[in-house]
């Protein structure tokens, strides 16, 4: 599991969140509701979901989200880091899970299986009860600049 990069080869939205987390410096719109002092605390919890999942290929049900077209979120409190499979060479089938349940107006789906190579990409507030449609293009364009990264190196 690594870090989706942009299209300048260098940014990468998960890893500088993981970071402004790890030193209480993430600039967080609703900051009221996340205390500076709690970001660390915040960041462990993200930590060990994706540790988690990394070891053993399956995730709590409050701890993940399908969001669209093969992207997924990990999700600790107000954060929300979006993932991807890929073969690593640049190649992406996405994978959208079987619905299991319906709770609360939403659909719940089961983690499929996923290829080899998983991304962390595009990470964001959680502002509303919905991922924003911002926040879903920016999922899909963060997937995309790191797959064509993968395919140039």
């Amino acid at each position: 599991m690594t870090c989706a990069v942009r299209a300048d080869g260098t940014t990468s939205p998960a890893s500088d969140l993981l970071d402004d987390l790890s030193e209480g410096m993430w600039d967080d719109p609703e900051a009221e509701s996340l205390p500076d002092e709690y970001q660390p605390t915040l960041r462990r919890r993200l930590i060990a979901n994706i540790e988690y999942f990394a070891n053993h290929g399956e995730l709590g049900r409050d701890s993940y989200n399908r969001l669209r077209d093969g992207i997924w979120e990990f999700k600790a409190s107000g954060v929300r880091i979006s993932f991807y499979d890929t073969d690593g060479i640049g190649g992406y089938d996405p994978k959208h899970g079987e619905r299991v349940s319906t709770w609360d107006q939403r659909y719940i789906y089961e983690l499929p299986e996923f290829d080899e190579f998983i991304r962390l990409g595009h990470a964001f507030p959680k502002t509303s009860q919905k991922t924003t449609e911002a926040d879903l293009a920016s999922c899909a364009t963060v997937r995309e600049e790191d797959l064509e990264h993968d395919i140039c190196n």
